[in-house]
């Protein structure tokens, strides 16, 4: 007999299929390629027309899994999730952007060390100077910083996103950056990063000048490509690579497990399917914390006698 016991996270170890795996992935990258900054910044994803993805706030980038991202209403800005808080950032910024632009999916704030100097000198402007800045140089908008993150200032950010601006460069602050997708939004984060070094590197060179003419042409190159620029190319290699580096055990797991323990989320707000054979390989308070954290569990793959069923049913 099969034990299903009312105790219900999408895990997926070959295609990456929900919300919160593609997320927690490109958390994976940005820490990877020297986007993160100890527990600031945020990377969210909108999951239907009013909730949005985020993270537990106080978790560094590389040790985020997917269990540590929960829903957010962005309307109310609300949240089920008990224990579970999100930063002012990812609070007011995400839900002012999700309500202004439903096409907005995905949303990046992030501090690497030459957003942050570019940031800071005397003149913030993209110069359409190398390959990765022309996605940029008519695309940027230009904001003053606001470290407390209030209502009014979360509604001017959504303001410097209007004229089809995708990337905010916050002056003495970062970067907050958009996508359709996940993999939209982590590859503008990546070639942002990748344009703000080249612009630091030459900030005491004078640079080539280019005519409007070759600026436009240049710039059509990624907006007018057919399909679109849109990161679905290198995803699947940048997937692989996370996937080596969580193999060699250089990286944590996606997911939370135990040995080989498989889960799978059966909804975006509760529920875990458990894949477990012996039923004495967990403990009471790995079950426990599980049951707290998903508010209920299925245990599949069990040949229970009666007897056996009765013994686990009496633990709890």
């Amino acid at each position: 007999m099969r034990l299903l016991f009312s105790l219900l996270v999408s895990i997926s170890y070959g295609k990456i299929e929900s919300t919160p795996e593609r997320l927690t992935y490109g958390f994976r990258l940005l820490d990877h390629f020297g986007q993160s900054d100890l527990t600031a910044g945020f990377f969210t994803a909108r999951e239907d027309e009013k909730n949005f993805w985020t993270h537990n706030h106080g978790l560094h980038w590389e040790e985020i899994q997917t269990e540590d991202l929960f829903l957010i209403d962005s309307e109310t800005k609300t949240w089920k999730h008990k224990g579970y808080n999100p930063s002012l950032a990812a609070l007011g910024l995400s839900s002012a952007i999700y309500r202004r632009f439903p096409d907005v999916g995905a949303i990046i704030h992030s501090h690497s060390p030459s957003i942050m100097a570019l940031a800071a000198m005397d003149k913030i402007q993209i110069l359409p100077i190398s390959e990765p800045s022309f996605m940029f140089s008519s695309n940027t908008s230009y904001l003053h910083a606001d470290y407390y993150f209030s209502d009014e200032y979360c509604n001017q950010v959504a303001d410097a996103l209007e004229s089809d601006n995708y990337a905010i460069l916050v002056r003495n602050h970062a970067l907050v950056i958009v996508g359709r997708t996940v993999e939209e939004a982590f590859l503008r984060a990546y070639m942002f990063d990748q344009t703000a070094k080249t612009q630091v590197l030459l900030a005491n060179s004078p640079a080539h000048e280019l005519s409007q003419k070759e600026i436009r042409y240049h710039e059509n190159s990624y907006h007018g490509w057919y399909g679109g620029y849109n990161g679905s190319l290198e995803w699947p290699g940048l997937a692989r690579k996370i996937n080596r580096l969580i193999k060699n055990k250089d990286m944590l797991p996606i997911h939370r497990q135990k040995g080989n323990l498989k889960m799978q989320r059966l909804g975006p707000h509760f529920g875990l399917k458990i894949y477990l054979s012996d039923l004495d390989d967990m403990t009471d308070s790995e079950v426990l914390d599980l049951l707290w954290e998903h508010k209920l569990l299925v245990f599949s793959e069990q040949e229970l006698t009666r007897e056996a069923f009765q013994r686990f049913s009496r633990r709890f």
